[in-house]
């Protein structure tokens, strides 16, 4: 925000300071006392948002994939059971729909 006199307002200035620690470092963690600072002059309080991660746990991915991998393989032998088993039940219509 610049002001009518050309100068730069607080806020830009705040900005500047945040942009130029967090490119120094590759983080904002240092920053953090600033927000704390500005939300104690605020009658507030400052609470930085958790570390996401960015890349999905491959461990985690794998077990997924098996369960999802597991189940398919159980609905699959169930609908072809249900199928050997039960043919005087459903047409032949229905049995070429399944």
């Amino acid at each position: 925000m610049i002001f009518y006199t050309g100068k730069f307002g607080p806020l830009d200035r705040l900005r500047t300071i945040i942009d130029m620690i967090r490119e120094d470092d590759g983080a904002a963690g240092r920053t953090f006392p600033l927000g704390q600072y500005l939300g104690g002059l605020l009658g507030g309080v400052f609470v930085p948002l958790p570390n996401v991660a960015m890349e999905p746990d491959v461990e985690m991915m794998q077990r997924v994939s098996a369960v999802m991998l597991e189940t398919a393989e159980a609905i699959e032998e169930a609908r072809k059971a249900w199928l050997d088993n039960m043919p005087g039940e459903i047409t032949r219509q229905e049995r070429g729909c399944a």
